[in-house]
């Protein structure tokens, strides 16, 4: 919800977020993880999972309506806009 919030903050009024969503069904969760990439390791930081069935709720407590939801092979797409 807190990358929501900012993400409605630096959108301009009437701009649109397209977010990443897992599939229908699966849970919301929140966890820690860390990017390593060409033998560069980042520091551990908080990182949130979200599904289809959960984005709804949780973009409106962001002041982010959600206006689609989309897929697009194997991937789940939302349409936020402010």
């Amino acid at each position: 919800e807190a990358l929501l919030r900012r993400t409605r903050e630096l959108l301009a009024p009437g701009g649109a977020a397209l977010v990443e969503l897992d599939p229908p069904g699966a849970p919301t969760t929140r966890t820690r993880i860390r990017i390593e990439a060409g033998g560069d390791v980042s520091e551990w930081f908080r990182w949130a999972r979200v599904g289809v069935d959960g984005v709804e709720p949780l973009a409106a407590r962001a002041g982010l309506p959600l206006v689609d939801v989309e897929s697009v092979g194997d991937r789940w797409l939302a349409v936020l806009q402010r």
